[in-house]
């Protein structure tokens, strides 16, 4: 009766074990001693395209050939069958990744046990895919990536070539250490809105480095979310823009600039207009006048006067126009002689003597104790000098003074002229830029007093071309001007 009960409880058993193999979404193989298939369950059955009926007289290896080329099989058989294996494979005739065991069994059988891993081994591939997809970004494109805290006050780098010198321990530092202190407030109300949204954000800003410098740079962060879906942190990446906006900063530097030339050659335009049309229109009523009086009348020879003084001032303004033109295509031709400063001046001052009394002003003029020779054109010479004088003539009230002053400087062999008056002055803002063309057409006081302003521009030209250099100096409005030319000496001088 036992032994009745004893062969009941097994066959129980024995069927328990079979439904269990019959609804287990694994694979199996029981193999007697001899490796030979006396069991298959459904999910083998499937993977294979097998119809199994009973057990297979054939070994294993016969009917799944892709076992005698496991590596876990081959492992297992070297070792007499006692020791059980565990492998990952794929197996291409099922198109699937597996994970297989095989156990020795007691009645000295053996059980193969496969499971389906392709969705894991996919997932690890895309992974693997993506590790390397971030160590590549690594390599070609981030300056910083940092671990930021979900209170965005604390940063951390995890890679990147490094923005911040004194971010390379890797150690959480204060992130209002590495913004600037103008632009915190920015950067942490547009990070704050990103919080309450738990959305990405995307700004420029300044940054400082240890070393005291500063960089621009272009923060992006993006939240990592727990389960709750509460920020527990964000992944940011810093980039260094500093090259990016100084071209930026330069390109708008460009365009004002560009837009302010075409508004002052406009400018310029309209006042050659206006000063060409003035003599023009004298001219044109003098010859009107001279065509109704008498040859030789009073009439007559006031007309020939303001017909001549018209014409010379045309003569003047196409000289100008010419010259500049000159000087911008480098074609502006010299005829160089040894000459002596102190002599050269005196001559132009001579000249220039009535025209200042007439006005009722004071000239000064003072000259170096030893000859000075330079190599110069005379008639250059004395239109830059004529020049300077003739704005001081013009722009200094009765009672004024004008002082021009020789000296030399034995350091750097060069002869020194200097031409101060007590004048109008020029207004600080206009210094930088009074030699430049277009810029004196309405900026400075020639402008209001007739002629285009192309005069400084000429005559920093032409001393420029002597290998010399002009520079300007005034207090401001009311305090006067003073010019200083230095022209090189000859060597024998030195």
């Amino acid at each position: 009766m036992n032994k009745d009960k004893k062969i009941m409880a097994d066959n129980h058993m024995l069927q328990f074990l079979f439904d269990f193999f019959a609804v287990s979404r694994d694979a199996y193989l029981i193999l007697d001693r001899g490796l030979r298939v006396i069991y298959v369950n459904p999910p083998m059955e499937k993977w294979f395209n097998l119809n199994w009926e009973g057990p297979i007289e054939k070994p294993c290896i016969a009917e799944f050939p892709w076992l005698e080329e496991s590596a876990g099989f081959k492992k297992y058989y070297a070792g007499n069958c006692e020791l059980p294996q565990h492998w990952e494979e794929f197996c291409p005739t099922m198109d699937l990744w597996v994970e297989a065991s095989i156990y020795p069994l007691k009645n000295e059988g053996h059980v193969v046990c496969m499971r389906d891993i392709t969705a894991r081994k996919q997932k690890e591939l895309e992974l693997g895919i993506d590790a390397q997809r971030f160590a590549a970004t690594k390599k070609i494109g981030f300056d910083n990536v940092s671990i930021i805290s979900a209170d965005l006050r604390q940063m951390q780098k995890l890679t990147g070539r490094g923005v911040f010198s004194n971010m390379e321990n890797l150690e959480p530092s204060s992130m209002e250490k590495y913004i600037h202190p103008d632009d915190w407030p920015v950067f942490f109300a547009e990070a704050s809105k990103a919080y309450i949204n738990k959305s990405a954000f995307d700004l420029e800003h300044r940054a400082l480095k240890e070393d005291g410098g500063m960089i621009w740079a272009h923060s992006r962060g993006v939240p990592i979310l727990n389960e709750g879906g509460d920020i527990i942190e964000w992944v940011a990446i810093v980039n260094d823009i500093t090259h990016k906006k100084e071209y930026e900063m330069m390109q708008r530097e460009m365009i004002l600039k560009l837009c302010e030339a075409g508004e002052q050659k406009n400018d310029f335009i309209s006042a050659l207009s206006h000063e060409l049309r003035n003599p023009l229109m004298a001219i044109t009523m003098s010859i009107s006048l001279m065509e109704q009086v008498n040859p030789g009348s009073e009439p007559d020879l006031h007309a020939r006067e303001i017909l001549q003084r018209q014409i010379a001032q045309m003569v003047r303004l196409i000289d100008d126009l010419m010259d500049i033109t000159r000087i911008n295509r480098d074609k502006l031709g010299l005829v160089k002689e040894n000459i002596e400063v102190n002599a050269s001046i005196k001559e132009i001052m001579d000249d220039f003597q009535a025209q200042f009394e007439n006005k009722g002003l004071v000239l000064q003029e003072h000259y170096y104790d030893f000859p000075l020779y330079i190599s110069a054109d005379p008639a250059r010479l004395k239109q830059v000098m004529g020049n300077l004088l003739s704005n001081s003539l013009k722009f200094t009230e009765k009672g004024g003074l004008v002082r021009v002053l020789i000296s030399a400087d034995d350091e750097t062999d060069e002869a020194f002229i200097r031409v101060a008056d007590t004048g109008i002055g020029i207004a600080p803002e206009l210094l930088p830029n009074l030699f430049e063309q277009f810029i004196q057409a309405d900026n400075t006081p020639g402008r209001n007093a007739g002629g285009l302003g192309l005069g400084l521009s000429i005559v920093k030209g032409i001393i420029d071309l002597h290998g010399g250099s002009i520079t300007v100096n005034s207090g401001g409005k009311g305090r006067g001007t003073e010019f200083l030319i230095r022209l090189p000496l000859l060597k024998q001088e030195k």
